[in-house]
């Protein structure tokens, strides 16, 4: 009997340890769903997927909502990577890396403005913080958006 449930006990570890460290993506699930940057008609829609989150932004260009941007958060070697797809920019695509940091972490690139990219769950609130720019921990040509949920 006792071996039984030492034998459970293990496997019950083994199936919620395999469950945790499976989908990492899941860190990014606050950001899943359709976004308004506050007081503008700037939007992102986010949906996760097994293993990336995939998303769009769109703003409102001569009264028309067109798709500016696209983006892909995946896992790769262990880490994440951001593809972001640039519509009006020379550049049109960059490849941003995430730096882990104790509360969170950002995406970083050295070659195309934005170098950083955050986004943060708002304490308290449904709402993402998203802030993007040259350095955004020292406000260097940097902006803040306030994100809302569309319903």
């Amino acid at each position: 009997m006792r071996k039984i449930i030492i034998y459970s006990l293990f496997t019950c570890l083994l199936i919620s340890g395999c469950r945790t460290q499976g989908n990492r993506i899941d860190a990014f699930y606050f950001l899943n769903g359709k976004w308004n940057s506050s007081g503008t008609e700037s939007y992102e829609y986010w949906n996760i997927q097994d293993h990336h989150l995939s998303g769009i932004a769109l703003r409102m260009i001569e009264n028309k909502l067109e798709k500016v941007d696209s983006m892909l958060i995946e896992e790769r070697d262990g880490g994440f990577i951001m593809t972001l797809h640039i519509r009006y920019s020379r550049k049109q695509k960059a490849v941003y890396e995430f730096v882990s940091l104790k509360n969170g972490g950002y995406f970083k690139n050295n070659s195309v403005f934005p170098n950083q990219i955050s986004y943060q769950p708002q304490k308290n609130t449904r709402n993402i913080i998203v802030k993007a720019g040259e350095d955004i921990f020292k406000n260097k040509n940097s902006f803040e958006f306030l994100y809302v949920p569309v319903d």
